[in-house]
């Protein structure tokens, strides 16, 4: 949150979820879901994901003006083989 608010006193237009996503939902997170032995963890964000020949990819969402995949572009190829 620190960063958040950093930001935000400069003058910037932060966005927290990219921070939360990799320290909280795709590690804290992620990690539940696998010890629960959950089959996958679905983000709920708008983009695809697709089976690419080098594993899955991630790709903007089919309506550009939904798409929310510079959300996610952090997440590594093994969190995004376990997501949906």
């Amino acid at each position: 949150m620190q960063d958040f608010a950093d930001s935000y006193l400069r003058g910037e237009t932060p966005i927290p979820c990219v921070r939360c996503n990799q320290t909280v939902k795709f590690t804290d997170l992620l990690a539940t879901a696998r010890d629960l032995k959950a089959d996958c963890l679905a983000t709920g964000h708008y983009v695809q994901r697709v089976d690419g020949d080098d594993g899955p990819e991630l790709h903007r969402g089919a309506d550009p003006g939904k798409d929310q995949s510079y959300f996610l572009f952090a997440t590594t190829p093994a969190q995004l083989d376990y997501l949906r």
